[in-house]
């Protein structure tokens, strides 16, 4: 399901006062599709004009509402040409636009509206960037969390993002972050809630806050600079809790001229500053699987660790909603994968691990050997705590290892 958050960026030409406003989806979906509207204030301009919107690498684009327009996608760029605009002093053009499964990541979208006044002279609004947009891949992280880090720089360590949990009635937790940073653009939080609370803001700073799919995210187009805080609080849904609440949470941000990077979120919360007691919340744990065609004879599957020790890595080849059994993809020739493949039950998918690896290197060299020896065509490291899944960036923390590419 596609998250849509309208984010509006305004661009004036002086002399001709056009006004160029783009609706560009906040999230979408790996292998689904999204709407790009771009709505056009030119007043009484009716020359030749162009719209052009490059697009980033898988993907895909066809016209929806071209107000009398040709439309052509070439070279990963949509574009709209009029010989004379339309006669309307405003109008909204559009197109869909279709994400291939295999993308995944932070992503800017930049364009040009180029156009002819009315003395005959060309001009132009062009821009640089006007949203980051992330790609949610199910294949590759339940949450869209984890494996950002594949798609990004190292992590630039004047940026920091710490958690600090404290007590509050009704069994509340309110929870504090604390962001020191020096990035002049984007910068988003997602916090991975556990399953069994809901969360609530409570103080924003000045960003955008939404909870949906047990995910918590704060975003700003241009956060408050150096360092501040922002807090949200948790609420389970049922009972009361005995212990602390384990969840992990990453800090995305975006510079001038740069890649999108990543960072952990820290928790530094003591034992002291939660006083829980009382029955824990239960777990929802009803079952996500749904029929596909992808369904075999045991409807069930286990939730298999993906491996043992405390931090360690494995290489999932595959997520399916519905349920095939580990020998599999021993067999099929789009894998043929020769070790044993350990079947993993995590956030309402079956997932199909390979290996246990103490070290990320060795788990990354393991990914690289099948991506390029195998007939397997999409893979990627798998990070656990005590067999818990977490993100890699956050078992690189804990056990003091270093990312390679």
């Amino acid at each position: 399901m596609v998250n849509i958050v309208g984010l509006l960026a305004y661009y004036l030409i002086t002399g001709g006062e056009v006004v160029v406003t783009p609706k560009i989806p906040e999230e979408v979906t790996a292998g689904e599709d999204f709407i790009i509207e771009i709505h056009i204030k030119k007043g009484d301009l009716k020359n030749h004009a162009r719209f052009l919107q490059p697009l980033p690498a898988g993907f895909t684009a066809e016209p929806v509402n071209t107000m009398g327009s040709v439309f052509n996608f070439a070279d990963n760029s949509a574009k709209f040409t009029w010989i004379n605009m339309p006669e309307q002093e405003e109008f909204t053009i559009s197109y869909k636009v279709h994400v291939d499964t295999s993308v995944y990541g932070y992503y800017t979208i930049a364009g040009k509206f180029a156009y002819v006044d009315e003395d005959f002279e060309r001009k132009s609004v062009a821009y640089s960037e006007w949203t980051a947009v992330l790609v949610l891949n199910e294949r590759y992280d339940g949450n869209g969390i984890g494996q950002l880090a594949e798609n990004a720089d190292v992590e630039d360590k004047t940026v920091r993002c710490s958690r600090k949990m404290s007590s509050k009635d009704n069994n509340e937790i309110l929870v504090n972050l604390n962001l020191q940073h020096n990035v002049d653009k984007f910068i988003k939080i997602y916090e991975a809630i556990p399953d069994g609370y809901v969360a609530e803001p409570v103080e924003t700073g000045n960003g955008i806050f939404s909870f949906a799919d047990g995910t918590a995210k704060f975003m700003w187009q241009n956060a408050p600079e150096g360092s501040f805080d922002v807090s949200y609080k948790l609420k389970p849904k049922a009972g009361t809790i005995s212990q602390k609440p384990d969840y992990a949470g990453t800090l995305f941000f975006l510079k001038e001229g740069e890649k999108t990077q990543n960072t952990a979120v820290i928790d530094v919360t003591k034992a002291s500053d939660l006083n829980l007691s009382g029955s824990a919340v239960a777990a929802n744990t009803d079952s996500q699987n749904t029929d596909s065609d992808n369904s075999g004879n045991d409807p069930k599957a286990t939730n298999v660790t993906g491996s043992e020790g405390k931090i360690s890595y494995s290489v999932q080849i595959c997520a399916l909603k519905g349920y095939r059994k580990p020998n599999y993809f021993n067999k099929n020739s789009n894998f043929r994968v020769q070790d044993k493949i350990r079947l993993e039950a995590h956030e309402g998918w079956n997932k199909y691990t390979v290996g246990s690896f103490p070290v990320y290197l060795n788990a990354r060299d393991y990914r690289n050997n099948l991506l390029n020896n195998s007939p397997v065509d999409q893979a990627f490291v798998a990070a656990y705590n005590n067999g818990e899944r977490i993100t890699v960036q956050e078992a690189l923390m804990i056990a003091g290892q270093k990312w390679y590419k």
